[in-house]
């Protein structure tokens, strides 16, 4: 058995999504995903919660995002309520084909991707393969490929969520603890990780699944992709209170996005759409017009 198989098995059972207005499960040859579609305007946007947060993190954005463009957010297999095949390996390839598949079913295109950490890196590899479904490229909290697996190792520094099947088993049955560390790693220094790990324990009780361990696995053990330099315009968010990235080259990015504007939230940690809604908002509304 892959390891990526048992750690999907091991969190697939008992699920039990939340329902919210304009919440649904959409079946994808490889994966079902969860999204939630709010709002309306001349952009759509789509986001990735950046696990241990679900959709329910997002509401805030979504609320002060609403009312100019419409929204599309989106939990990625293996996260969240969203559930990998059998043949879903975690691999960029897999991501960029179902993420693809996702937003072409949902028909909202072309989209501005606002994708975090390592989803960044799916969002530049989905502008290049498939320009027709991006308009715009926002970058959170990305580094470039190798500075990301650099901090892979970093923040797993014992290796234990990289080894096959250790880490599944860590993850599985260790996801409330690994949350819980990451919050406190993640946010900056002194801030209170309640807001941010309620919502993520709560979807834990509801059969919410982290497969951390199999998209580090995945990230680790797979040859650096070519990526290309992205052409559609593009906003690097920069949180400069993440402790986790301190030791991360930030302006690496700009190997792929070389013209991007660039938006610096000094306060903010890993999180900087999040910890700060109403100025990301100022700053993406800024850019897209």
């Amino acid at each position: 058995m892959r390891a990526s198989r048992l750690e999907t098995f091991l969190q697939a059972g008992r699920r039990r999504p939340p329902t919210g207005p304009g919440t649904v499960l959409i079946d994808l040859p490889r994966a079902t995903v969860r999204v939630r579609v709010a709002g309306s305007g001349p952009h759509t946007i789509a986001i990735v919660p950046d696990p241990p947060n679900v959709i329910e993190h997002y509401d805030r954005l979504i609320e002060v995002l609403s009312p100019d463009v419409r929204v599309v957010c989106f939990e990625a297999p293996g996260f969240g309520f969203s559930l990998p095949k059998p043949d879903f390996d975690f691999g960029i390839d897999a991501q960029v084909e179902t993420i693809a598949a996702l937003l072409s079913r949902l028909g909202f295109g072309p989209y501005a991707l606002a994708f975090p950490c390592f989803a960044g890196l799916v969002a530049v590899r989905l502008a290049a393969h498939h320009p027709e479904l991006v308009s715009h490229v926002v970058l959170v909290q990305t580094a470039s490929w190798p500075e990301e697996i650099g901090w892979v190792r970093r923040v797993d520094s014992r290796g234990m969520l990289q080894t096959p099947f250790v880490g599944q088993l860590l993850t599985s049955f260790g996801k409330r603890r690994v949350a819980r560390g990451w919050y406190r790693a993640a946010l900056p220094r002194g801030a209170d990780a309640a807001p941010f790990l309620r919502p993520a324990l709560d979807a834990f009780d509801h059969g919410a699944a982290y497969c951390l361990a199999s998209a580090f696995q995945a990230a680790v053990r797979q040859p650096e992709p070519r990526l290309r330099a992205v052409r559609q315009p593009a906003l690097v968010v920069w949180g400069g209170a993440d402790r986790t990235h301190r030791h991360t080259d930030e302006r690496s990015i700009l190997v792929y996005a070389p013209h991007a504007d660039w938006a610096e939230f000094d306060a903010a940690g890993h999180f900087p759409d999040l910890e700060q809604p109403e100025r990301f908002r100022d700053e993406l509304l800024h850019f897209l017009r």
